[in-house]
Protein backbone atom coordinates (compact mmCIF):
# COMPACT_ATOMS: atom_id res chain seq x y z
CA UNK A 1 0.00 0.00 0.00
CA UNK A 2 2.92 2.53 0.60
CA UNK A 3 4.73 1.99 -2.42
CA UNK A 4 1.47 2.11 -4.62
CA UNK A 5 1.19 6.12 -2.14
CA UNK A 6 4.56 7.04 -3.38
CA UNK A 7 4.47 5.90 -6.96
CA UNK A 8 0.78 7.86 -7.21
CA UNK A 9 3.07 10.70 -5.58
CA UNK A 10 5.99 11.00 -7.98
CA UNK A 11 3.32 10.42 -11.11
CA UNK A 12 1.35 13.53 -9.22
CA UNK A 13 4.84 15.53 -9.02
CA UNK A 14 5.84 14.19 -12.12
CA UNK A 15 3.35 15.12 -14.83
CA UNK A 16 2.94 18.95 -14.20
CA UNK A 17 6.69 19.08 -15.06
CA UNK A 18 6.19 16.71 -18.40
CA UNK A 19 3.10 18.59 -19.29
CA UNK A 20 5.66 22.16 -18.94
CA UNK A 21 7.88 20.32 -21.07
CA UNK A 22 5.61 19.30 -23.63
CA UNK A 23 4.63 23.31 -23.89
CA UNK A 24 8.23 24.41 -23.99
CA UNK A 25 8.68 22.11 -27.47
CA UNK A 26 7.13 25.54 -29.19
CA UNK A 27 9.08 28.53 -29.67
CA UNK A 28 7.65 31.59 -30.65
CA UNK A 29 9.10 33.77 -33.83
CA UNK A 30 8.23 37.28 -33.54
CA UNK A 31 8.59 39.57 -36.70
CA UNK A 32 10.94 42.73 -36.95
CA UNK A 33 8.13 44.79 -36.36
CA UNK A 34 6.23 42.83 -33.88
CA UNK A 35 3.04 42.69 -35.93
CA UNK A 36 2.75 39.20 -36.23
CA UNK A 37 4.43 35.89 -34.77
CA UNK A 38 5.08 32.38 -35.80
CA UNK A 39 4.82 29.11 -33.52
CA UNK A 40 7.15 26.33 -34.16
CA UNK A 41 8.29 22.90 -32.90
CA UNK A 42 12.12 22.91 -31.85
CA UNK A 43 11.73 19.48 -31.79
CA UNK A 44 11.92 19.44 -35.75
CA UNK A 45 12.76 23.05 -36.83
CA UNK A 46 15.42 25.16 -35.88
CA UNK A 47 15.28 28.93 -36.82
CA UNK A 48 18.28 30.92 -38.58
CA UNK A 49 18.34 34.87 -38.78
CA UNK A 50 22.38 35.25 -38.98
CA UNK A 51 21.53 36.24 -43.19
CA UNK A 52 22.17 39.92 -43.87
CA UNK A 53 19.90 41.50 -44.81
CA UNK A 54 19.18 42.58 -48.22
CA UNK A 55 16.02 44.09 -49.93
CA UNK A 56 15.25 40.81 -50.96
CA UNK A 57 15.90 38.67 -48.55
CA UNK A 58 13.91 36.63 -46.42
CA UNK A 59 13.99 37.78 -42.61
CA UNK A 60 14.15 34.87 -40.66
CA UNK A 61 14.48 30.67 -42.23
CA UNK A 62 13.35 27.51 -40.95
CA UNK A 63 14.86 24.07 -41.35
CA UNK A 64 13.82 20.76 -40.34
CA UNK A 65 16.08 19.08 -38.10
CA UNK A 66 18.06 17.33 -41.07
CA UNK A 67 18.43 20.67 -42.98
CA UNK A 68 16.28 19.04 -45.74
CA UNK A 69 13.61 21.49 -45.76
CA UNK A 70 13.24 24.54 -45.72
CA UNK A 71 10.55 27.91 -44.91
CA UNK A 72 11.60 31.41 -45.43
CA UNK A 73 9.52 34.37 -44.08
CA UNK A 74 9.53 38.27 -44.66
CA UNK A 75 7.50 41.15 -43.36
CA UNK A 76 6.79 44.64 -45.16
CA UNK A 77 5.31 47.52 -44.63
CA UNK A 78 3.86 47.13 -48.34
CA UNK A 79 0.38 45.76 -48.87
CA UNK A 80 -0.32 43.53 -52.00
CA UNK A 81 -3.59 43.87 -53.87
CA UNK A 82 -5.63 40.82 -53.68
CA UNK A 83 -5.87 40.10 -57.40
CA UNK A 84 -1.90 39.41 -58.15
CA UNK A 85 -0.47 37.76 -55.20
CA UNK A 86 -0.42 34.73 -57.05
CA UNK A 87 1.04 36.38 -60.40
CA UNK A 88 3.39 37.54 -57.58
CA UNK A 89 4.41 34.07 -56.11
CA UNK A 90 5.07 32.61 -59.54
CA UNK A 91 7.18 35.14 -60.36
CA UNK A 92 9.53 34.62 -57.28
CA UNK A 93 9.52 31.22 -58.03
CA UNK A 94 9.99 31.48 -61.99
CA UNK A 95 13.74 32.15 -61.74
CA UNK A 96 14.40 28.58 -60.01
CA UNK A 97 12.86 26.55 -62.90
CA UNK A 98 9.46 25.59 -64.80
CA UNK A 99 6.94 25.86 -62.54
CA UNK A 100 5.03 22.25 -63.83
CA UNK A 101 1.94 23.03 -61.35
CA UNK A 102 0.41 26.04 -59.11
CA UNK A 103 -2.98 26.34 -57.02
CA UNK A 104 -3.70 29.51 -55.51
CA UNK A 105 -6.22 29.80 -52.98
CA UNK A 106 -8.35 31.73 -50.07
CA UNK A 107 -7.31 29.82 -46.70
CA UNK A 108 -7.93 31.52 -42.92
CA UNK A 109 -4.62 30.93 -40.49
CA UNK A 110 -5.66 31.36 -36.86
CA UNK A 111 -8.12 33.93 -38.04
CA UNK A 112 -6.49 35.73 -40.36
CA UNK A 113 -7.27 35.73 -44.22
CA UNK A 114 -4.24 34.63 -46.21
CA UNK A 115 -3.74 34.18 -49.94
CA UNK A 116 -2.42 30.24 -49.80
CA UNK A 117 -0.42 28.55 -53.09
CA UNK A 118 0.51 24.85 -53.18
CA UNK A 119 3.15 24.42 -56.57
CA UNK A 120 5.67 22.25 -57.82
CA UNK A 121 8.72 23.60 -59.85
CA UNK A 122 11.26 21.64 -61.68
CA UNK A 123 14.80 22.67 -61.22
CA UNK A 124 16.26 24.20 -64.59
CA UNK A 125 19.63 22.28 -63.78
CA UNK A 126 19.06 19.07 -62.47
CA UNK A 127 15.74 18.42 -63.41
CA UNK A 128 14.70 17.63 -59.68
CA UNK A 129 10.46 18.46 -58.79
CA UNK A 130 10.60 20.59 -55.83
CA UNK A 131 7.19 21.24 -53.85
CA UNK A 132 6.20 25.13 -52.14
CA UNK A 133 3.62 25.50 -49.94
CA UNK A 134 2.78 29.14 -48.26
CA UNK A 135 0.85 32.09 -47.91
CA UNK A 136 0.55 35.93 -48.14
CA UNK A 137 -0.87 38.36 -45.48
CA UNK A 138 -1.97 41.26 -46.56
CA UNK A 139 -3.48 44.11 -45.00
CA UNK A 140 -3.31 48.01 -45.07
CA UNK A 141 -0.56 47.56 -42.30
CA UNK A 142 1.81 45.79 -44.90
CA UNK A 143 2.42 42.16 -45.56
CA UNK A 144 3.72 38.88 -44.50
CA UNK A 145 4.90 36.20 -46.63
CA UNK A 146 5.87 32.33 -45.70
CA UNK A 147 7.12 29.44 -47.72
CA UNK A 148 8.10 26.22 -47.77
CA UNK A 149 9.82 23.91 -49.56
CA UNK A 150 11.98 20.80 -50.55
CA UNK A 151 12.31 18.07 -52.95
CA UNK A 152 8.70 16.39 -53.56
CA UNK A 153 9.35 13.18 -52.21
CA UNK A 154 11.08 14.84 -48.65
CA UNK A 155 7.91 17.27 -48.93
CA UNK A 156 5.55 14.68 -49.07
CA UNK A 157 7.22 12.41 -46.03
CA UNK A 158 7.16 15.36 -43.66
CA UNK A 159 3.82 16.88 -44.69
CA UNK A 160 2.25 17.02 -41.64
CA UNK A 161 4.69 18.93 -39.86
CA UNK A 162 5.26 21.43 -42.67
CA UNK A 163 1.72 22.17 -42.20
CA UNK A 164 1.46 22.64 -38.17
CA UNK A 165 4.87 25.65 -38.75
CA UNK A 166 2.52 27.44 -41.73
CA UNK A 167 -0.52 27.01 -39.29
CA UNK A 168 1.59 28.58 -36.41
CA UNK A 169 1.23 32.10 -38.32
CA UNK A 170 -0.84 34.70 -36.27
CA UNK A 171 -0.95 38.38 -35.16
CA UNK A 172 1.63 39.27 -32.04
CA UNK A 173 -0.81 40.01 -29.09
Amino acid sequence: MIKHLIIICFVITILPQCSNNLNNEKTKYISKSKKYCLFFDRSFWHQDRRQKQTDDSWDASFYSSDNAIVGNCKESRLSYGKANLDSLTQSVYASIGDIKSFKGYPDIINGLKVRSFDMNVEDKINGILYRYIGFIYSSKEGSFQFAVGTQKNIFDEDYESIIKLLKGFSKNQ
